[in-house]
């Protein structure tokens, strides 16, 4: 029997972005962007796909969301994906990823935030680049307090999640991306601090991707961008009006 391929994906709603970093073929190895962009995402070594979201969905953030945390409904025949953000580049091999989650019997496998963070710490950086919005900064005390009652520490080390690996078979992901996903709207729309208490919840087990005997994170680099004028001043817009979506 043949095995599956490796499906590396990434999401790009909203007209956010025309560009999208080329990759090299890979065997064993698919590529998927799934868009809205369809007509003129330039995307050298991709799949294009249309998006796999509801319809009731319009917010090009809770689009992007929907597809990375549902691997496994938008590509059912997967048992591995890999989600990365629009503007990673990884120089590395794509199946050490999922070896490195495969050999310790993990679902997910993510880098440790290169930056150290813990929820403290990733809560602080997020007021003060402006990560919030007014609807985040509302609910994020009352969010880490009932995180707080279920036994999540803030001093807990957290890891980014620009790349997921998962195991499309794992127990417990589908109860774990579920409440991943109601996370967004009973509180803020920051996954990062959502994460461990889903974790914890959902008894799905995670795997760093990095760290002893780990992949080296300078195969990972994140190559800023900046979206649209169009996009920029619509979002700015919005903000300064209070206007959501």
């Amino acid at each position: 029997m043949t095995e599956q391929p490796i499906v590396v994906y990434t999401c790009i709603a909203g007209k956010y972005d025309k560009h999208l970093m080329p990759v090299e073929p890979v065997p064993g190895v698919r590529f998927v962007c799934f868009t809205d962009s369809t007509g003129y995402l330039k995307a050298s070594g991709w799949e294009i796909m249309p998006l796999a979201s509801p319809a009731r969905l319009t917010s090009g953030h809770d689009i992007n969301r929907y597809h990375k945390f549902f691997p496994h409904r938008i590509l059912p025949d997967t048992k591995w994906s890999i989600y990365i953000d629009g503007n990673i580049r990884f120089a590395g091999d794509w199946h050490a990823m999922i070896a490195r989650v495969r050999d310790a019997d993990a679902g997910l496998g993510m880098f440790w935030h290169p930056d150290g963070h813990n929820l403290a710490t990733e809560i602080a950086a997020c007021n003060r680049y402006d990560k919030f919005d007014d609807r985040d900064r509302t609910m994020i005390d009352s969010q880490i307090a009932f995180y707080a009652r279920h036994g999540i520490d803030q001093g807990l080390p957290i890891p980014t999640n620009n790349v997921i690996v998962r195991d499309h078979a794992a127990s417990g992901l589908e109860l774990g991306m579920s409440l991943w996903w109601s996370q967004l709207f009973e509180f803020t729309k920051r996954d990062q601090i959502s994460l461990p208490f889903v974790l914890r919840q959902s008894g799905l087990c995670w795997q760093p991707l990095d760290g002893e005997g780990g992949i080296d994170r300078a195969l990972l680099q994140v190559v800023w961008h900046r979206p649209p004028l169009r996009t920029r001043i619509r979002k700015r817009l919005r903000r300064q009006f209070g206007i959501k979506g």
